[in-house]
């Protein structure tokens, strides 16, 4: 055996190993992000949707950047890529949906209640008269 033969085979094999656990890490990070974004999602949570929308993509990039030929063959990447571009075209509307939602019934609400005190008001006005 021809040690200098050996030695791409094994300098590979590291570098596939550093692959495989970068990509396992990531593919962690990504998929634990996506879970508190599904749950900001079902509480309507605005800023909290924005915000880990970005971290996602952020986190995402290893995979969907200029690196991303190096992972595409992991069956578990390309699940998560599924489940990513799933979402993307709608996630980051959402959370700006539903914070507008919420400032429009905030106003509301600040609106509305100086109305509704004057309207008693004014029966009780009309009571005594």
């Amino acid at each position: 055996i021809n040690i200098e033969d050996l030695e791409p085979k094994v300098q590979s094999q590291a570098e596939a190993a550093i692959v495989n656990k970068e990509m396992r890490e990531a593919l962690t990070k990504c998929e634990k992000i996506l879970k508190e974004l599904e749950k900001a999602r079902e509480k309507a949570q605005g800023q909290q949707i924005i915000a880990l929308w970005t971290k996602l993509k952020i986190a995402a990039e290893i995979f969907t950047g200029e690196k991303r030929d190096v992972y595409a063959a992991y069956d578990q990447v390309q699940e998560f890529l599924k489940k990513y571009e799933d979402i993307a075209p709608n996630v980051e509307q959402e959370g700006k949906r539903v914070i507008h939602e919420q400032e429009a019934t905030a106003l509301l609400e600040k609106v509305q209640r100086p109305l509704a005190h004057a309207f008693v008001m004014v029966e009780k006005g009309d009571k005594a008269a």
